[in-house]
């Protein structure tokens, strides 16, 4: 069982299994992690099933390149606080369809907080899906790519779907319909925000139409 405000760390030096929720006896919420670190070296690889983090989940370097591995088991990932990536090789992302990360503002306190997502540059999600109880929104410190599907809200609730630009692009790699998805009750709580903490707005999206190999970028200052 996790103690509220606890900190789990995958640092060994060799590859390393992630243990994900069915894996513990606690019954649910007590068998989800609070906060998980990623460090150490070589891959750690998610194991089958879904991995819910309560709070932060951080995947840090010192100088053993250590990769959150999602593709062996194409498992989904629900955060409900922080996400930060030394960088884009830390995150080796699912390219399955039915596989996702999700923004689900559980966190540590009463009220849920904004949630922050850092890589440096730049995080790479094949599907990113904010669905959350309150409007508080996910904000970006980073540019984000979403290469398959970006979904706003969750079908037959009112989930908040709420996505601050904060002055980072934003790039949607998939030039069909389904690069975003709005779902849910309540047309007022699935959008995106361009304007940053002042309310200058420096934000772009991106959404690249057209043929893989050639592709046509739609820009847009939002």
């Amino acid at each position: 069982s996790f103690q509220p405000g606890s900190t789990v760390e995958y640092s060994a030096p060799v590859n390393q299994y992630v243990l994900q929720q069915s894996d513990f006896l606690a019954t649910t919420l007590n068998n989800q992690y609070w906060n998980l670190i990623i460090s150490g070296a070589n891959n750690k690889i998610i194991r089958a099933g879904i991995l819910t983090v309560r709070g932060n989940l951080n995947i840090t370097n010192s100088a053993g390149l250590p990769v959150l591995d999602q593709t062996v088991n194409n498992t989904p990932i629900a955060i409900g606080g922080n996400w930060s990536d030394y960088n884009q090789i830390g995150f080796n992302q699912s390219l399955s369809t039915t596989s996702y990360v999700k923004f689900i503002g559980v966190g540590t306190a009463p009220t849920t907080p904004t949630q922050l997502i850092s890589c440096t540059g730049g995080e790479i999600f094949t599907n990113l899906w904010i669905a959350k109880n309150t409007n508080a929104p996910v904000k970006l410190l980073s540019p984000v790519t979403v290469t398959n599907t970006l979904t706003l809200g969750q079908t037959a609730t009112s989930y908040y779907g709420i996505l601050q630009l904060n002055a980072n692009s934003l790039t949607l790699d998939n030039p069909l319909a389904s690069a975003i998805v709005l779902t849910g009750l309540g047309q007022y709580n699935r959008f995106i925000i361009s304007e940053d903490a002042t309310g200058a707005n420096g934000s772009v999206v991106r959404w690249n139409i057209g043929a893989t190999s050639t592709p046509i970028p739609n820009s847009a200052n939002t």
